[in-house]
């Protein structure tokens, strides 16, 4: 078996626009070459201001009178006028916070999400570096970056937004909770809105990559993937049922 060098040393050079495209067009020829030399960064800071750009674009847009009105009818709460104004003028002021905290939060959760699959994938007998887990993840994610720069311009079209959408991601035709009737309940929307194209197809080039990356097969990959998946549609369910 040749070392991690002889690998590096054999494998032919990608640039980062080859690694970003060619894990869309070509997966496991592209997981193969990040197998050989890791590479995470630009990946990574696209995943990140296309997050940014798309919450400048989505946080004029959010009527935040009306989420504070829903917010309070779904507890059964009325205020005075005056203090319903209050706390609008305060959340709209505070509204910009979560766009500035893209910056920090995007990386974090990629970190985060890199760090889980290298523990578990230890776990099932790879010996996958976090560099290595990194780029996976990263490169494996490209299908939501697809998705966000699709959704972009579908805001730009929209004067105002529900935060109903924003919490269902539905701005794309892309899941099943296109399908749900305004009988369905949260929890059954929830799940509906988690079996997404692009989820799916995110699912599916995490699988190969630390398949092929990892050097796991190919029923640890998937089993890993989707167990992880399924407790995150299961926490969204939760919280759905709960707020």
């Amino acid at each position: 078996m040749d070392s991690p060098g002889q690998a590096e040393a054999a494998a032919p050079p990608r640039s980062a626009v080859q690694s970003i495209w060619g894990v869309l067009l070509a997966p496991e020829k592209t997981f193969r070459a990040l197998a050989a030399r890791p590479q995470w960064l630009a990946a990574l800071i696209l995943l990140v201001v296309a997050a940014l750009v798309l919450s400048l674009v989505l946080t004029p847009r959010l009527d935040m009178r009306q989420v504070i009105r829903d917010a309070m009818e779904k507890q059964g709460q009325e205020i005075p006028e005056a203090q319903l104004e209050r706390q609008i003028e305060l959340a709209e002021s505070s509204k910009w916070v979560g766009t500035i905290s893209q910056v920090v939060l995007q990386p974090a959760i990629y970190l985060l999400m890199a760090g889980v699959f290298l523990v578990v994938f230890r776990l099932t007998g790879s010996e996958i570096d976090f560099r290595r887990s990194l780029a996976v993840t990263v490169h494996g994610m490209m299908p939501f970056l697809l998705a966000t720069l699709l959704t972009i311009p579908i805001l730009l079209t929209r004067p105002r937004v529900a935060m109903e959408d924003v919490q269902d991601g539905s701005f794309l035709p892309s899941n099943l909770g296109f399908l749900a009737s305004e009988s369905t309940g949260k929890a059954m929307h929830s799940l509906l809105a988690s079996c997404d194209l692009f989820s799916l197809w995110t699912i599916a080039l995490l699988a190969l990559g630390y398949r092929i990356v990892g050097k796991v097969s190919a029923a640890a990959a998937w089993g890993v993937v989707l167990t992880l998946w399924a407790i995150v549609v299961a926490g969204k369910i939760t919280l759905a049922s709960i707020f």
